[in-house]
């Protein structure tokens, strides 16, 4: 006999073998005996049985329920919902698969940066020594074009514009007197201007000393032509003499040879002759030297008359050049005097002061305030990682979020990329190199980046603001950071997956531990 259950359970019995109540096993009837309910051994009418091995034995499959409600579940008849969860959940991960390898999602490289105007930042500077009177605009402050900055002192402006005022008004007027010097014209000199006045008695000495040189050398002039006209006189007078003293000496002659006259009387007569040759030769040589000391003292009256329109004529070239160079000062001169108020170029938002006060001297060249002008357009200025520089070009369009506005909430704006740095860049080159991102590089370094980090600079030009429910004050200006999402092409979720774990998988088998 076996051994009594400990748990004084009846014994199980076979699955399917029939038992009275107390669970005694009764015989199994032969194949094909009707049971007394009709049919073929009664089974159609008697509750169906459970077929779960560790069931009760003999327990109808509607008891099993009170027995035990898992065992009962078990060994329900499986629905038609059932049957086909299987299919369901088959056909769900087969459309998932699917939709991950073929339905591609949009890839885009992020660039941290913020909004910069598209015109440099503004430096308001002196254009000579002065002395700041006083400021009328504040850090922060929005000022307009043509908005005074500054106020300088006046004094040293104006006091070198008056001279150069009085300096432009006596070249002009010493240009005017050359120039009616030169062309022997009289000078008018104008009564309202002292320097064209000066200029007038400048001009009556000059005339004066001028016309008595002219005057000097006519004097002379004429006593020479005198003298040349008294030499030549007597030249004529001793060559008629000559020609009577000749006629008395050929008389002598004859007579001589005639025995008429006496050898005395002949030689009386050709003495006369070479006294009278004697002294045509001198007047003719005399009338030669006069002609000569004429003609050289006209060449010297011509040569004085030359030279001084010469001295003239450099005197008008120096002081035309003068007169140039110093109305071309006095021009700068107006035009800092012009600017002892220091205006906004253009609508903007001061910067920064740079120790600016009343009293303060501000010298020529040095920045005395900087201005972010706001009228000229807005760009965004990024820094991309240099592991990223293959993915993004010229064109791309991106989509820029404020950090300050949630993009989902307030919108954003929409931008095309204008420019790519030609060369990276490393963070303490950020400085020399006006970059004006406003992101610490050492922050954009992730942690599979080795060595020294590198970076493009980026600049994306906004096409379309859409922010939309921000608040009424705000409004987008250079400072602003923001974030832009540049769209570099299409991937499925697929191609992620395995250009993630593929390098990994690489990577690994060829690493030696």
């Amino acid at each position: 006999m076996s051994a009594p259950n400990q748990n004084n359970e009846p014994p199980r019995q076979p699955v399917g073998q029939p038992s009275d109540q107390r669970g005694n096993h009764l015989p199994a009837r032969p194949s094909g005996e009707v049971s007394p309910g009709g049919g073929v051994d009664g089974s159609q009418n008697a509750p169906r049985e459970a077929t779960d091995p560790f069931a009760p034995g003999g327990m109808p499959v509607e008891l099993l329920e009170f027995h035990s409600p898992t065992t009962g579940l078990v060994n329900l008849p499986a629905s038609a919902t059932a049957e086909g969860i299987i299919w369901i959940i088959s056909g769900l991960v087969l459309a998932s698969l699917a939709a991950m390898a073929l339905f591609p999602l949009n890839k885009v490289v992020s660039v941290q940066g913020r909004l910069i105007s598209v015109e440099q930042p503004m430096e308001i500077q002196s254009f000579e020594d002065a002395i700041v009177r006083s400021v009328h605009a504040h850090i922060g402050e929005y000022v307009h074009k043509g908005q005074v900055l500054l106020t300088l002192d006046p004094t040293l402006s104006q006091a070198n514009a008056v001279s150069l005022s009085d300096q432009v008004l006596s070249y002009r007027a010493e240009i005017a007197r050359l120039k009616a010097e030169i062309q022997g014209e009289t000078y008018t000199p104008d009564l309202n201007e002292p320097a064209s006045v000066e200029q007038g008695k400048v001009f009556v000495r000059r005339q004066q000393d001028y016309k008595a040189h002219l005057q000097d050398y006519a004097k002379r002039i004429s006593a020479l032509q005198n003298d040349l006209q008294t030499a030549r006189a007597n030249a004529a007078m001793y060559a008629s003499k000559l020609r009577v003293v000749s006629a008395v000496l050929s008389m002598r002659q004859r007579e001589l040879q005639a025995q008429v006259g006496s050898r005395l009387s002949t030689l009386e007569a050709q003495n006369s002759v070479m006294d009278t040759e004697r002294s045509l030769i001198a007047a003719q040589q005399t009338a030669h030297a006069a002609q000569s000391k004429l003609e050289a003292l006209q060449a010297v009256r011509m040569s004085y008359v030359e030279t001084w329109k010469a001295t003239a004529l450099e005197s008008l070239t120096q002081a035309e050049r003068k007169y140039a160079q110093l109305k071309g000062d006095y021009q700068k001169a107006r035009l800092y005097q012009g600017l002892i108020e220091l205006r906004a170029p253009a609508d903007g938002i001061v910067l920064t002061i740079n120790h600016v006060t009343p009293g303060a001297v501000a010298q020529i060249g040095t920045n005395l305030m900087t201005l972010i002008p706001t009228g000229t357009g807005l760009e965004m200025e990024g820094l991309m990682s240099a592991q990223e520089g293959g993915y993004v070009k010229t064109g791309d369009h991106a989509l820029i979020k404020f950090n300050t506005f949630p993009y989902d909430q307030f919108g954003g704006a929409l931008g095309t990329v204008r420019l790519i740095s030609a060369d990276t860049f490393m963070p303490n080159q950020m400085m020399s190199d006006n970059i004006r991102a406003g992101v610490d590089p050492n922050e954009l370094q992730g942690g599979e980046v080795k060595g020294a980090p590198l970076y493009y600079r980026v600049r994306i030009k906004i096409t379309k603001f859409t922010l939309h429910g921000v608040p009424p004050f705000f409004h987008p200006a250079p400072g602003v950071p923001v974030i832009a999402d540049i769209d570099v092409g299409k991937r499925t979720i697929m191609q992620y997956l395995f250009s993630q774990a593929m390098p990994t998988l690489k990577n690994g088998m060829r690493e030696p531990s």
